[in-house]
């Protein structure tokens, strides 16, 4: 096990840099699969990722300090606004979904499939079963 790499000071405290968008220890991904999915709690649809976060760094004690990571915790945020840990195991990316899988209807511009405005309504529990990916992304 490395040791870990310590660096001092408040890190909240960087008001100007976060709000420049120049964030320390944060970087987009350039690459990433085109689909995301959860895995855990009531997850049955298949949304289109808009961007994935890196964060090399976390805040350690009782916010006195950060600690560099070896590897990065990624964030998966799709087109509807909702958010993936992908580092977790909470969520999961996928190139291709299966050809009966449920999109999301907010990614596609559409109405939500489980809406009751909707009229072509789905049932969540047959949408679960069909949760998943041909091809898994990372």
């Amino acid at each position: 096990m490395t040791d870990k790499i310590i660096i001092p000071g408040r890190p909240d405290l960087d008001w100007y840099r976060s709000r420049q968008g120049k964030q320390p220890f944060h970087t987009l991904a350039k690459k990433f699969p085109k689909y995301v999915y959860g895995r855990r709690g009531n997850s049955a649809l298949i949304h289109k990722i808009e961007s994935v976060d890196l964060t090399w760094a976390k805040v350690g004690g009782m916010g006195e300090y950060l600690i560099k990571l070896d590897s990065p915790i990624m964030h998966a945020r799709t087109i509807c606004g909702t958010f993936f840990c992908l580092s977790s195991g909470n969520g999961t990316t996928c190139a291709v979904p299966k050809p009966d899988a449920v999109m999301c209807g907010r990614c596609n511009g559409e109405m939500p499939p489980f809406s009751k405005r909707n009229p072509n309504r789905l049932d969540i529990k047959e949408a679960r079963k069909k949760l998943g990916c041909i091809a898994e992304g990372l």
